[in-house]
C-alpha cells in the first residue's frame, strides 16, 4: 500500500484494516518515495509489515515471498523450472 493516497493515507487504511478482526493477519506492505527512517518507523507503528522504498528493485519485490508462501517459477529456453531446482531444466 502506498502511503499517499487521495481521501486518507496509507497509514491510517492500514490502521483501519488492522482493526478488523478477518483482516487482522492480512500483510501490508508500504510502499514510498519517502524512504526516511521516519516514514518507516510510522509505517511500522501503523502496523505494516515491512517497507519498501520506491524505486522498488526486482531482488526486492522477489523477497516479498516470504510473506505470500509463493513458489517462483522461471522459464529457461522456452520450459519453466522452479527456484528450488538446482539445474535448468534440458531442453
Amino acid at each position: 500500500m502506498d502511503l499517499m493516497m487521495p481521501e486518507i493515507d496509507g497509514l491510517e487504511a492500514t490502521r483501519r484494516i488492522k482493526q478488523l478482526l478477518a483482516l487482522k493477519t492480512v500483510f501490508v506492505i508500504a510502499v514510498s518515495a519517502s524512504a526516511f527512517k521516519y516514514y518507516q518507523q510510522k509505517s511500522l507503528e501503523a502496523g505494516y509489515d515491512d517497507f519498501i522504498a520506491k524505486q522498488i528493485h526486482i531482488e526486492t519485490l522477489l523477497d516479498l515471498q516470504k510473506y505470500l508462501d509463493l513458489k517462483w517459477v522461471y522459464a529457461h529456453n522456452g520450459r519453466a523450472t522452479t527456484a528450488l531446482q538446482n539445474e535448468p531444466t534440458a531442453v
